[in-house]
């Protein structure tokens, strides 16, 4: 049985992670904010071991978990749904959040408060 990797990010952590998984021969299911659509092209050339599919069904398929996006963008991911799964985070500033530190919460506090309801997280 082939593993699934599920990638929440389709810019360029996203699609490299993709790109290498399925080189390897792991399944992935990639999403985006801004829809299935808007990644056809990276689905074709990544081949048949990739899919598109909205952020729950990334979650769902993948036994590992690459969150790629940005910080204020994953605290609105559901905590519960990475129960059991392993995960890995590449989260990026956005021009409108300049720094963790300037946030309630710094990446290091988002990421143990994930762990605390989730399984394991790959670290670097």
């Amino acid at each position: 049985m082939t593993q699934t990797i599920g990638i929440i990010g389709s810019g360029l952590v996203g699609k490299a992670v993709a790109r290498l998984a399925t080189a390897a021969g792991y399944k992935v299911v990639i999403s985006n904010s801004r829809g299935a659509d808007t990644i056809k092209d990276l689905i074709e050339k990544l081949g048949p071991l990739a899919s598109a599919g909205t952020t729950e069904e990334a979650i769902a398929a993948g036994y590992i978990v690459t969150l790629s996006i940005p910080i204020a963008a994953s605290e609105q991911l559901p905590a519960d749904k990475f129960a059991g799964k392993v995960y890995s985070t590449r989260r990026t500033r956005s021009a409108s959040m300049p720094s963790t530190r300037a946030r309630s919460q710094t990446a290091g506090a988002l990421n143990r408060a994930r762990r605390s309801t989730s399984g394991p997280t790959l670290r670097r």
